[in-house]
C-alpha cells in the first residue's frame, strides 16, 4: 500500500471540526486560537500563507516554508466505492460522514486500510482520523515502520531511513509537528513537480525552493535569504527589514512568517505592485499586490473594491455586518474581529493588529501562567516553550530538553531519546512511548531537592526524580496523597483504611498502591475470578469461575470470568441470562433468580442482577 506524504489537508481539517465542537475533543486539545482554518490547509500559522495559494491578479505564488516533501506523483486516489460521495466532493481526503453531516478520515478501520493517505490501519471512531497502537500496525505503511506519538494521536512514522521501505526515506514531516514520515527522495530537478519547490536538494533527497540565496534575488519573491527551517526545508523569506530592501512585496520583514510585508500602499513602489492588500480573508499580514479590475482577480469572499483597486471586503464598519467580523480595517479592506485592546475580552485580550483578531497573546509579557511563558508568534497563543532553548535551563523541572509540538496539546518539553535528557532533574532516560525523562534508581537523581526516584502516581509505567516527602501536604492529593515518612515516598495508601475503592480495597505496602488482591484468599468473594494476578482478582481457567462470579467461563481476552451464551450462566447466583454487551450473567425477570431473590439489582456496568 502506498501513502502520500500530504496529509495536511485532512488532518488540519479533521482537527479544525474537533477543535469547533470543543466537548468532542479530548480534554487536553488545543483551544480554537491554537490550531484551526487560521493555520491553512497545510498547517502553517496565521502569518503564513498556505503554500501554493495564487494570485490571480498577477499569476505569482506565495509558499509558506514547507513542513512536507511533495507527494509522490504515482499516488492512487480513493477509490469512490469505499468512500462517501459527498465528502469526496469536499476533499479527497475525506472518506466517511459522521453524524451532523462531519466529514472525517473515517469511521471504520476498513477506511483507512484502503486508504492510500492514512498513516495507520485503526480508526479513531471519536476523533474520526487513522491512527497506529503499536509498531506491528505499521510494518507495511509506506509512511514508516514505527508507531510513533502519545494516546490518543499515535500515527505511523519514522525515525531513521531504516524505518523506510527502500527507496523512501526517513526525510518527511507531517504537518507542523516535530513527527517525521517516509518519502521518496529527489536525484534532480525533474523530480521534484512541485512548483512552489522546484529544486532538487541531493544532499538530503528534498525538493527546495531555493538551495542559495542567488535563487531569491529576483521575481515576486518573499525576501532575499534563503532560509532553511528547524526541520530543514528552505524557502525564500527574511530576518531583518534590510531582506526586504527593494522586494516587490514591501520593505517591512514579518518576524512570525518570515516574508516580506507592507503596510500601506506608499510602500508599495515596485510596479505593477502597486497596492498593499491582505492575499485573503484572515491573512495575518498584507503584502503588495497588482490592482484588481474585476471579482475575478480577487480570492472569495474578497471582492475587487470599486475605486480603491482592491482586494477587499469593506470600506467602513457599517459594510461588515457578520457579529464575528464587526469592523472594517480601512488599511487593507477587510472585516476583522477587532482593532484595538478594548474589542478583545475573555482569555483573549490582545488584537494582532495585522491578523484583526483577538489572541491570548502578542509577546511574551502576555503570558503570565508560570506553566506557560511563552507566546509563540505562530499562534499568538501562551505555551510552555517555543524553541528547545526554554527546556534546557539549568534546574528546569521538566520532560526533556526539546521543545515539541502536540496537535491537541501545544508546543510541551519532551523528549525523543536520552540525549535529550541530559541534565534533566526528571531523570537521564527517556521513556519512549510517553516522551518522557524518566529515572530507575535513587542514584540518577542528581539535581537537588529532586533527590528520589520513585512512581509519580501507583501503576505507572514509569518513575522519575522527585522531592522526598515529610508528611501528606508534600504530596500529590489527587493520585498519591499520602506520604510514607521513612522512604520520602509518595503513594495512594499506607494502610487498607486508605483504599475505598471495591475493586481495589487492599494497600500495598510495597508499591504504596490500592490493589485488588495480594494473594489467592484475597479473591475468595471476587465476582471477577478466584485466582490473583497483577494485583487483580482474576481467573486462569473456567476452574476459577465459582457461581456467584459474573459466569462460568473465563474470557481469554480480560481473564475475567463472565460469559457468552446463555449456558455460561446455567448456575449463577445472579441471573441465567447472558448480558452479552457486558459478557455479564444477569436477569430479566425473577423467573432468572435462584430461590430467594429477585430481579432488582444493578451492576455499575448496568447488568440487571438478582438481589
Amino acid at each position: 500500500m502506498e501513502h502520500e506524504m500530504n496529509h495536511r489537508e485532512p488532518r488540519v481539517l479533521l482537527l479544525a471540526a474537533c477543535l469547533l465542537a470543543l466537548a468532542a475533543c479530548p480534554d487536553d486539545a488545543v483551544t480554537p486560537d491554537q490550531a484551526t482554518a487560521e493555520q491553512g490547509v497545510d498547517g502553517a500559522g496565521p502569518d503564513q500563507k498556505v503554500a501554493g495559494d495564487s494570485n490571480p491578479a498577477d499569476g505569482s505564488t506565495d509558499t509558506a516554508l514547507p513542513d512536507q516533501t511533495p507527494p509522490d506523483a504515482t499516488q492512487p486516489d480513493l477509490a469512490p466505492a469505499i468512500c462517501d460521495k459527498d465528502c469526496l466532493k469536499l476533499s479527497k481526503y475525506n472518506c466517511a460522514k459522521k453524524a451532523k453531516g462531519i466529514c472525517v478520515e473515517c469511521t471504520k478501520a476498513e477506511h483507512c486500510v484502503k486508504n492510500p493517505w492514512s498513516l495507520g490501519p485503526k480508526c479513531d471512531t471519536k476523533a474520526g482520523y487513522c491512527i497506529c497502537a503499536a509498531d506491528a500496525d505499521c510494518a507495511k505503511w509506506t509512511s514508516g515502520k514505527k508507531c510513533i506519538g502519545t494516546a490518543p494521536v499515535k500515527l505511523c512514522g519514522c525515525k531513521a531511513d531504516g524505518d523506510c521501505p527502500a527507496p523512501r526515506k526517513c526525510i518527511g514531516y507531517f504537518a507542523t509537528t516535530n513527527m517525521k514520515l517516509c518519502a521518496m527522495p529527489c536525484k534532480s530537478n525533474k523530480d521534484c513537480k512541485d512548483a512552489a519547490s522546484p529544486l532538487c536538494d541531493t544532499a538530503s533527497g528534498r525538493c527546495q525552493a531555493c538551495l542559495t540565496d542567488k535563487d531569491c534575488a529576483s521575481g515576486y519573491r518573499l525576501g532575499d535569504r534563503c532560509l532553511t527551517n528547524a526541520k530543514g526545508y528552505k524557502s525564500c523569506g527574511c530576518k531583518a527589514d534590510g531582506d526586504c530592501k527593494g522586494n516587490p512585496h514591501g520593505p517591512t520583514c514579518s518576524l512570525g512568517a518570515r516574508r516580506c510585508t507592507c503596510k500601506a500602499d506608499s510602500e508599495c513602489t515596485t510596479a505593477p505592485y502597486t497596492m498593499c492588500m491582505k492575499p485573503f480573508a484572515g491573512a495575518a499580514f498584507a503584502h503588495c499586490r497588482k490592482p484588481c479590475a474585476s471579482a475575478s482577480d480577487c480570492k472569495p469572499p474578497l471582492a475587487c473594491m470599486i475605486g480603491s483597486k482592491k482586494c477587499g471586503q469593506c470600506l467602513a464598519d457599517s459594510h461588515c455586518t457578520d457579529s464575528k467580523v464587526p469592523y472594517c480595517d480601512l488599511a487593507t479592506s477587510t472585516c476583522v474581529s477587532c482593532k484595538s485592546d478594548k474589542q478583545c475580552t475573555g482569555s483573549k485580550k490582545h488584537c494582532v493588529p495585522t491578523y484583526g483578531q483577538c489572541k491570548q497573546c502578542i509577546t511574551s509579557k502576555h503570558c503570565t501562567t508560570a506553566s506557560v511563558p511563552f507566546c509563540d508568534p505562530q499562534y499568538y497563543h501562551c505555551f510552555e516553550c517555543t524553541e528547545d532553548a526554554h527546556c534546557k535551563v539549568a534546574g528546569k523541572y521538566t520532560w526533556g530538553n526539546k521543545c515539541y509540538f502536540n496537535m491537541f496539546i501545544g508546543k510541551i518539553c519532551r523528549c525523543e531519546s536520552n540525549a535529550d535528557c541530559a541534565g534533566s532533574p526528571m531523570g537521564p532516560t527517556c521513556f519512549g512511548s510517553l516522551m518522557k525523562c524518566s529515572c530507575a534508581k535513587d542514584a540518577d537523581c542528581k539535581t537537588a531537592p529532586y533527590s528520589k526516584c520513585f512512581l509519580p502516581y501507583p501503576g505507572a509505567k514509569y518513575k522519575r526524580c522527585q522531592k522526598p516527602c515529610k508528611v501528606d501536604k508534600d504530596c500529590d492529593i489527587g493520585s498519591a496523597p499520602r506520604c510514607h515518612a521513612a522512604s520520602g515516598v509518595c503513594g495512594a495508601c499506607l494502610t487498607g483504611a486508605h483504599c475505598q475503592h471495591g475493586a481495589a480495597p487492599l494497600c500495598d505496602t510495597k508499591t504504596l498502591g490500592c490493589v485488588g488482591c495480594k494473594a489467592v484468599k484475597d479473591c475468595a468473594l471476587s465476582r471477577h475470578g478466584r485466582a490473583c494476578a497483577g494485583a487483580k482478582c482474576s481467573c486462569a481457567a473456567d476452574k476459577d469461575c465459582a457461581a456467584d462470579t459474573w459466569g462460568s467461563k473465563c474470557l481469554s481476552k480480560s481473564k475475567r470470568c463472565g460469559c457468552e451464551k446463555a449456558a455460561d450462566c446455567a448456575k449463577s447466583t445472579l441471573g441465567k441470562v447472558c448480558d452479552t454487551k457486558n459478557s455479564a450473567c444477569g436477569c430479566a425477570t425473577n423467573s432468572d433468580c435462584p430461590a430467594g431473590k429477585t430481579c432488582t439489582g444493578k451492576s455499575s456496568a448496568g447488568t440487571k442482577i438478582c438481589a
